[in-house]
Protein backbone atom coordinates (compact mmCIF):
# COMPACT_ATOMS: atom_id res chain seq x y z
CA UNK A 1 0.00 0.00 0.00
CA UNK A 2 1.00 3.45 -1.08
CA UNK A 3 0.26 6.69 1.52
CA UNK A 4 0.62 10.05 0.48
CA UNK A 5 -0.08 13.02 2.16
CA UNK A 6 1.19 16.76 1.68
CA UNK A 7 4.22 18.44 2.97
CA UNK A 8 2.48 20.34 5.77
CA UNK A 9 1.02 17.70 6.78
CA UNK A 10 3.29 16.72 9.89
CA UNK A 11 3.52 19.88 10.69
CA UNK A 12 -0.06 19.93 12.20
CA UNK A 13 -0.19 19.66 16.24
CA UNK A 14 -3.84 20.82 17.60
CA UNK A 15 -3.66 24.32 19.49
CA UNK A 16 -6.16 22.61 22.25
CA UNK A 17 -7.28 25.31 24.57
CA UNK A 18 -5.72 28.38 22.22
CA UNK A 19 -8.67 27.53 19.50
CA UNK A 20 -11.37 29.40 19.27
CA UNK A 21 -13.72 26.68 17.67
CA UNK A 22 -13.09 24.07 19.70
CA UNK A 23 -13.97 20.83 17.39
CA UNK A 24 -15.52 19.50 20.87
CA UNK A 25 -18.40 22.34 20.75
CA UNK A 26 -21.24 21.92 18.42
CA UNK A 27 -20.53 18.37 16.94
CA UNK A 28 -22.19 15.14 17.78
CA UNK A 29 -19.20 12.68 18.45
CA UNK A 30 -19.55 9.66 17.47
CA UNK A 31 -17.60 6.56 19.25
CA UNK A 32 -16.31 3.24 17.13
CA UNK A 33 -16.68 -0.13 18.77
CA UNK A 34 -13.15 -0.23 20.01
CA UNK A 35 -13.08 2.87 22.00
CA UNK A 36 -17.05 2.03 23.40
CA UNK A 37 -15.38 -1.79 24.92
CA UNK A 38 -11.94 0.44 26.18
CA UNK A 39 -14.46 2.91 28.02
CA UNK A 40 -17.01 0.95 29.05
CA UNK A 41 -14.14 -1.30 31.06
CA UNK A 42 -12.78 1.82 32.39
CA UNK A 43 -12.70 1.93 36.36
CA UNK A 44 -13.06 4.54 38.61
CA UNK A 45 -15.24 7.80 38.90
CA UNK A 46 -14.20 8.25 34.78
CA UNK A 47 -15.47 4.90 34.08
CA UNK A 48 -18.73 5.92 35.61
CA UNK A 49 -19.10 9.42 34.38
CA UNK A 50 -18.67 7.87 30.92
CA UNK A 51 -20.69 5.32 31.08
CA UNK A 52 -23.54 7.72 32.02
CA UNK A 53 -22.30 10.61 28.98
CA UNK A 54 -22.54 7.56 26.32
CA UNK A 55 -26.22 7.62 24.34
CA UNK A 56 -26.93 3.99 22.48
CA UNK A 57 -29.27 5.13 20.46
CA UNK A 58 -28.16 4.76 16.70
CA UNK A 59 -24.63 5.09 16.68
CA UNK A 60 -23.30 4.98 20.01
CA UNK A 61 -22.10 8.93 21.02
CA UNK A 62 -21.54 11.46 23.61
CA UNK A 63 -24.25 13.12 24.98
CA UNK A 64 -23.39 16.70 24.79
CA UNK A 65 -23.66 19.34 27.37
CA UNK A 66 -24.94 23.08 27.68
CA UNK A 67 -23.70 24.80 24.52
CA UNK A 68 -23.15 21.70 23.27
CA UNK A 69 -20.30 20.89 24.49
CA UNK A 70 -18.77 17.58 25.04
CA UNK A 71 -18.86 16.75 28.46
CA UNK A 72 -15.27 16.30 28.92
CA UNK A 73 -14.25 19.18 27.96
CA UNK A 74 -13.30 21.25 30.84
CA UNK A 75 -13.78 25.06 31.72
CA UNK A 76 -10.14 25.59 30.23
CA UNK A 77 -11.26 23.93 26.79
CA UNK A 78 -9.00 20.99 27.43
CA UNK A 79 -9.97 17.41 26.98
CA UNK A 80 -10.08 15.68 30.26
CA UNK A 81 -9.88 12.07 28.53
CA UNK A 82 -6.18 13.53 27.31
CA UNK A 83 -5.84 15.20 30.64
CA UNK A 84 -6.26 11.92 32.45
CA UNK A 85 -5.77 9.22 30.38
CA UNK A 86 -3.72 10.52 27.24
CA UNK A 87 -4.28 10.62 23.76
CA UNK A 88 -4.20 6.48 23.07
CA UNK A 89 -7.29 6.65 25.21
CA UNK A 90 -9.86 8.85 22.93
CA UNK A 91 -12.14 7.53 20.08
CA UNK A 92 -10.85 7.38 16.69
CA UNK A 93 -12.82 10.20 15.64
CA UNK A 94 -11.58 12.43 18.34
CA UNK A 95 -7.70 11.47 17.90
CA UNK A 96 -8.23 11.66 13.81
CA UNK A 97 -9.87 15.04 13.81
CA UNK A 98 -9.10 17.14 11.59
CA UNK A 99 -7.25 14.55 9.56
CA UNK A 100 -9.29 13.22 6.29
CA UNK A 101 -8.33 10.06 4.26
CA UNK A 102 -9.18 9.24 0.54
CA UNK A 103 -8.92 5.76 -0.17
CA UNK A 104 -8.20 4.14 -3.75
CA UNK A 105 -6.84 0.95 -4.92
CA UNK A 106 -3.37 0.35 -3.93
CA UNK A 107 -3.15 4.57 -2.42
CA UNK A 108 -4.81 5.86 0.41
CA UNK A 109 -4.17 9.65 0.79
CA UNK A 110 -4.03 11.64 3.89
CA UNK A 111 -5.12 15.51 4.73
CA UNK A 112 -5.95 17.96 6.96
CA UNK A 113 -9.59 19.33 6.86
CA UNK A 114 -9.99 23.41 6.85
CA UNK A 115 -12.57 23.46 9.20
CA UNK A 116 -9.93 23.41 11.73
CA UNK A 117 -8.65 27.18 12.23
CA UNK A 118 -4.95 25.63 12.67
CA UNK A 119 -4.84 23.04 9.66
CA UNK A 120 -6.38 26.75 7.87
CA UNK A 121 -3.56 28.50 8.99
CA UNK A 122 -0.90 25.97 8.10
CA UNK A 123 -2.41 24.66 4.67
CA UNK A 124 -3.23 28.57 3.67
CA UNK A 125 -0.04 30.63 4.94
CA UNK A 126 2.51 28.00 3.55
CA UNK A 127 4.33 30.44 1.18
CA UNK A 128 5.83 27.28 -1.46
CA UNK A 129 4.03 25.27 -3.30
CA UNK A 130 3.05 22.05 -1.54
CA UNK A 131 4.15 18.87 -2.52
CA UNK A 132 2.85 15.47 -2.11
CA UNK A 133 5.06 12.86 -0.46
CA UNK A 134 4.46 9.64 -1.00
CA UNK A 135 5.43 6.27 1.35
CA UNK A 136 5.11 2.61 0.93
CA UNK A 137 4.53 0.22 -2.04
CA UNK A 138 2.92 2.02 -5.34
CA UNK A 139 0.59 -0.76 -6.39
CA UNK A 140 -2.24 1.41 -7.68
CA UNK A 141 -4.76 0.09 -10.51
CA UNK A 142 -5.10 1.90 -13.87
CA UNK A 143 -7.90 4.11 -13.13
CA UNK A 144 -5.71 5.50 -9.90
CA UNK A 145 -2.99 5.96 -11.56
CA UNK A 146 -4.96 7.93 -14.29
CA UNK A 147 -6.57 9.96 -11.37
CA UNK A 148 -3.33 11.09 -9.94
CA UNK A 149 -1.51 11.47 -13.20
CA UNK A 150 -4.66 13.89 -14.17
CA UNK A 151 -4.81 15.43 -10.65
CA UNK A 152 -0.53 16.36 -10.83
CA UNK A 153 -1.91 18.16 -14.20
CA UNK A 154 -4.22 19.79 -12.60
CA UNK A 155 -1.86 20.95 -9.71
CA UNK A 156 1.03 22.35 -11.80
CA UNK A 157 -1.41 24.39 -13.61
CA UNK A 158 -2.66 25.61 -10.62
CA UNK A 159 0.78 26.16 -9.05
CA UNK A 160 1.90 27.77 -12.15
CA UNK A 161 2.98 31.53 -10.90
CA UNK A 162 4.18 32.91 -14.45
CA UNK A 163 0.68 33.42 -14.34
CA UNK A 164 -2.28 35.12 -12.06
CA UNK A 165 -4.62 33.20 -10.49
CA UNK A 166 -7.44 33.76 -12.37
CA UNK A 167 -5.68 33.05 -15.10
CA UNK A 168 -4.71 29.95 -13.63
CA UNK A 169 -8.15 28.84 -12.85
CA UNK A 170 -9.53 29.50 -16.77
CA UNK A 171 -6.12 27.10 -17.88
CA UNK A 172 -8.05 24.47 -15.46
CA UNK A 173 -11.37 25.04 -16.77
CA UNK A 174 -10.10 25.47 -21.09
CA UNK A 175 -7.77 22.25 -20.44
CA UNK A 176 -10.86 20.00 -18.95
CA UNK A 177 -13.09 21.91 -21.63
CA UNK A 178 -15.78 22.88 -18.59
CA UNK A 179 -17.27 25.63 -17.53
CA UNK A 180 -19.01 26.91 -14.60
CA UNK A 181 -22.90 27.53 -14.67
CA UNK A 182 -23.69 31.18 -15.44
CA UNK A 183 -24.30 32.02 -12.00
CA UNK A 184 -23.38 35.27 -10.86
CA UNK A 185 -22.13 35.33 -6.97
CA UNK A 186 -25.47 36.37 -5.98
CA UNK A 187 -27.54 33.62 -7.69
CA UNK A 188 -24.67 31.14 -6.41
CA UNK A 189 -24.79 32.81 -2.63
CA UNK A 190 -28.93 31.68 -3.11
CA UNK A 191 -28.36 28.28 -4.51
CA UNK A 192 -26.19 27.88 -1.09
CA UNK A 193 -28.83 29.38 1.25
CA UNK A 194 -31.04 26.55 -0.03
CA UNK A 195 -28.51 24.00 1.40
CA UNK A 196 -28.43 22.78 4.73
CA UNK A 197 -26.57 25.72 7.13
CA UNK A 198 -25.37 25.09 10.72
CA UNK A 199 -23.89 28.48 11.66
CA UNK A 200 -25.58 31.95 11.76
CA UNK A 201 -22.47 33.42 10.93
CA UNK A 202 -22.16 31.32 7.58
CA UNK A 203 -25.91 32.85 6.35
CA UNK A 204 -24.57 36.32 6.94
CA UNK A 205 -21.47 35.78 4.63
CA UNK A 206 -23.92 34.22 2.38
CA UNK A 207 -25.90 37.67 2.23
CA UNK A 208 -23.11 39.52 1.94
CA UNK A 209 -22.13 37.48 -1.22
CA UNK A 210 -25.33 38.49 -2.82
CA UNK A 211 -24.13 41.73 -3.15
CA UNK A 212 -21.81 40.87 -5.59
CA UNK A 213 -22.12 41.00 -9.19
CA UNK A 214 -18.79 39.01 -10.37
CA UNK A 215 -16.12 36.78 -9.09
CA UNK A 216 -12.90 38.12 -7.40
CA UNK A 217 -9.56 36.37 -6.74
CA UNK A 218 -7.06 37.64 -5.49
CA UNK A 219 -3.81 37.08 -6.94
CA UNK A 220 -2.03 35.56 -3.60
CA UNK A 221 -0.89 32.50 -2.56
CA UNK A 222 -3.47 32.17 0.09
CA UNK A 223 -5.51 31.37 -2.79
CA UNK A 224 -3.40 29.01 -4.57
CA UNK A 225 -2.97 26.79 -2.05
CA UNK A 226 -6.69 27.01 -0.93
CA UNK A 227 -7.27 26.11 -4.84
CA UNK A 228 -4.83 22.89 -4.63
CA UNK A 229 -6.05 21.80 -1.15
CA UNK A 230 -9.62 21.34 -2.71
CA UNK A 231 -8.31 19.18 -6.00
CA UNK A 232 -6.13 17.24 -3.61
CA UNK A 233 -9.05 16.44 -1.09
CA UNK A 234 -12.08 16.06 -3.82
CA UNK A 235 -10.32 14.88 -7.11
CA UNK A 236 -10.22 11.05 -5.80
CA UNK A 237 -13.70 10.68 -5.27
CA UNK A 238 -14.29 10.53 -9.10
CA UNK A 239 -12.71 7.06 -8.64
CA UNK A 240 -16.37 5.91 -7.06
CA UNK A 241 -18.55 7.89 -9.51
CA UNK A 242 -15.98 8.63 -12.53
CA UNK A 243 -16.79 12.70 -12.47
CA UNK A 244 -13.94 14.58 -12.17
CA UNK A 245 -15.46 17.46 -13.91
CA UNK A 246 -17.86 17.92 -10.76
CA UNK A 247 -14.93 18.13 -8.75
CA UNK A 248 -12.55 20.70 -10.50
CA UNK A 249 -15.64 22.68 -10.60
CA UNK A 250 -16.12 22.47 -7.38
CA UNK A 251 -12.73 23.43 -6.55
CA UNK A 252 -12.55 26.91 -8.69
CA UNK A 253 -16.39 27.98 -7.47
CA UNK A 254 -15.36 27.19 -4.07
CA UNK A 255 -11.97 29.16 -4.62
CA UNK A 256 -14.16 32.32 -6.53
CA UNK A 257 -16.66 32.30 -3.52
CA UNK A 258 -13.69 32.59 -0.25
CA UNK A 259 -11.65 34.82 -2.97
CA UNK A 260 -14.76 37.23 -3.51
CA UNK A 261 -15.94 37.21 0.57
CA UNK A 262 -12.44 37.55 2.17
CA UNK A 263 -10.41 39.20 -0.65
CA UNK A 264 -6.78 39.85 0.54
CA UNK A 265 -7.33 40.21 4.48
CA UNK A 266 -5.50 36.41 5.06
CA UNK A 267 -7.19 36.12 8.33
CA UNK A 268 -10.79 36.72 6.80
CA UNK A 269 -9.77 33.79 4.65
CA UNK A 270 -8.62 31.62 7.42
CA UNK A 271 -11.88 32.15 9.12
CA UNK A 272 -14.07 32.20 6.49
CA UNK A 273 -12.16 28.70 4.85
CA UNK A 274 -12.75 27.31 7.83
CA UNK A 275 -16.52 28.14 8.09
CA UNK A 276 -17.10 26.71 4.57
CA UNK A 277 -15.28 23.45 5.00
CA UNK A 278 -17.47 23.22 8.15
CA UNK A 279 -20.78 23.76 6.60
CA UNK A 280 -20.08 22.26 3.22
CA UNK A 281 -16.79 19.79 3.37
CA UNK A 282 -17.98 18.17 5.93
CA UNK A 283 -21.85 17.67 5.01
CA UNK A 284 -21.79 14.95 1.93
CA UNK A 285 -25.27 15.91 1.17
CA UNK A 286 -24.34 19.37 0.79
CA UNK A 287 -21.31 18.87 -1.66
CA UNK A 288 -23.56 16.05 -3.61
CA UNK A 289 -25.68 18.93 -4.13
CA UNK A 290 -23.45 21.39 -5.13
CA UNK A 291 -21.57 18.68 -7.75
CA UNK A 292 -24.78 17.99 -9.46
CA UNK A 293 -25.69 21.95 -9.56
CA UNK A 294 -22.60 22.27 -11.22
CA UNK A 295 -23.52 19.64 -14.09
CA UNK A 296 -26.65 21.29 -14.95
Amino acid sequence: MLYAYPDYYEKFKCIADKCRHSCCVGWEIDIDEASLRRFEECRGSLGDELRGKISHEDTPHFVLGENERCPFLDERNLCRLITEKGEDFLCDICRDHPRFRSYLPGRTEIGLGLCCEEAARLILTQKEPVTIIERGENEPDEETENIISGRNELFAMAQNRCFDISTRIQMLLDFYDIALPEKSPSEWAEYYLSLERLEDAWTKQLEMLKKYDIFTVPNTTEYEQLLVYFLYRHIPECYEDFDADSKILFAVLSTQILGTLAGENVENLLELARLYSAEIEYSDENTELIYDELMK
